[in-house]
């Protein structure tokens, strides 16, 4: 019966290993998630175990079906934090759309392309290139924002 709770766990536990890389994947549109996944913080299933962690597989086979779900609840609310700030603040979601929408880009623009985008648009609006001033600082103050927005959500 015991043995049967263990395999019964390590695979409930592989599985949200491979549910928190989709969630990555999906989010940052990325083949390969190289970032330290916060599955390695919370669980570990082979012995020895590591200190770090929240939750050994010995810890979880003890545990009641109430508590083993409470871990669980822990750990999403833990993903959603860390992969999903932006739509804890629908204001700074919106926010952020707005200003993606002003610099011609889609709601799930990277980094780089938001960088990529405004040096492009600013070559061509510069008033020292013959753009329009208004559009260039326009265009200025929605990448300082969003350039804001994006370095609070990820501290």
């Amino acid at each position: 019966m015991k043995k049967e709770k263990i395999d019964k766990i390590k695979r409930m536990i592989r599985k949200l290993k491979k549910e928190e890389v989709r969630i990555i994947r999906a989010i940052y549109g990325i083949d390969d998630v190289a970032c330290a996944l916060i599955w390695k913080q919370f669980f570990d299933l082979k012995k020895p175990y590591k200190e770090h962690v929240k939750y050994n597989l010995d810890q979880l086979v003890d545990m009641r079906d109430i508590a083993l779900q409470q871990v669980l609840e822990e750990y999403y609310k833990t993903i959603f934090k860390k992969y999903y700030k932006d739509s804890i603040s629908p204001k700074a979601n919106t926010t952020n759309q707005r200003l993606l929408q002003v610099l011609e880009l889609p709601t799930n623009a990277s980094v780089d392309e938001i960088k990529k985008q405004f040096r492009e648009m600013a070559k061509k609006t510069h008033p020292d290139t013959g753009g329009n001033n208004e559009d260039f600082i326009t265009i200025n103050e929605a990448y300082q924002e969003l350039k804001k927005n994006l370095n609070k959500n990820s501290q």
